[in-house]
């Protein structure tokens, strides 16, 4: 089986510029890369940190098929693997269902990486380096805080099949009375991926951080204008929590649960 290394959330948007500005007031990010594209002056690629996380972001390009959610009322937000093989998770995936948006080939900045859409409609863009950099030592790295959450409307089936394509464990599973999945964690590596059900809405990818004082975090994106999609409240599983959407429409939950990671 191919192994994954790392698992970065990747949002696409219409302002990349004020998009970076936007995540620092309100979630206190740190830009560590910005990578200007030079023929027309749009952010190409950029990472900030979010604690100990990287959340990855660009600029769209309706020319290549790359939109941000305002562009048709859905989400730009990309899941991307670091992988091993690029090749041959690739065609784990395509065998298993998802169809194939871009056959993998070597890219000028160090990567192999190819892109797939899975049978429930969600972008995957997997990536393997080629610089022989990966293979260095890297010394551990404190317990992670960011997860990125997706939303399906069968997650039994969804889940079924990122085990079966991209070799997901389940970490953890949630379930009402009836059954249905309230929420659930899936496992690659030293990444949780977390899994919950489709409402009826157009949130279909959502990170969740957890932080330290979730009242003073709720202040302050409420003073920098975020838009509040959940207000903060203690849940009935023992977190306090809040939602919001940032001025692409991303889906953020800002609370203080954070996944076992043993």
């Amino acid at each position: 089986m191919a192994a994954i290394r790392e698992v970065f959330p990747y949002l696409i948007v219409h302002d990349a510029a004020a998009a970076i500005e936007f995540y620092r007031q309100v979630f206190g990010a740190e830009e560590r890369l910005r990578m200007p594209d030079p023929e027309n002056g749009r952010v190409g690629h950029a990472e900030l940190t979010l604690g100990p996380a990287t959340i990855m972001l660009a600029d769209q390009y309706p020319e290549l098929g790359i939109r941000s959610p305002t562009a048709f009322g859905g989400t730009g937000l990309r899941m991307h693997l670091h992988v091993d093989d690029v090749d041959a998770l690739t065609a784990r995936a395509v065998g298993a269902g998802a169809t194939m948006l871009s056959e993998p080939k070597d890219y000028d900045h160090g990567e192999r990486q190819s892109r797939v859409r899975d049978p429930f409609g969600h972008e995957w863009l997997l990536g393997q380096d080629i610089t022989g950099a990966a293979a260095a030592t890297i010394a551990p790295a404190a317990r992670p805080n960011v997860f990125p959450g997706l939303r399906y409307r069968d997650e039994h089936a969804a889940m079924d099949w990122l085990e079966r394509a991209f070799g997901f464990a389940r970490h953890a599973v949630f379930t009402d009375d009836g059954g249905a999945v309230v929420h659930a964690e899936l496992r690659l590596g030293p990444g949780i991926v977390m899994i919950g059900a489709a409402p009826e809405c157009e949130e279909g990818f959502n990170i969740y951080v957890q932080v330290e004082d979730v009242d003073a975090h709720y202040a302050r994106a409420v003073r920098a204008g975020a838009e509040i999609t959940r207000p903060l409240a203690d849940t009935s599983y023992g977190s306090r929590e809040y939602g919001a959407r940032d001025i692409d429409g991303h889906y953020w939950y800002f609370g203080s649960y954070l996944p076992a990671m043993g």
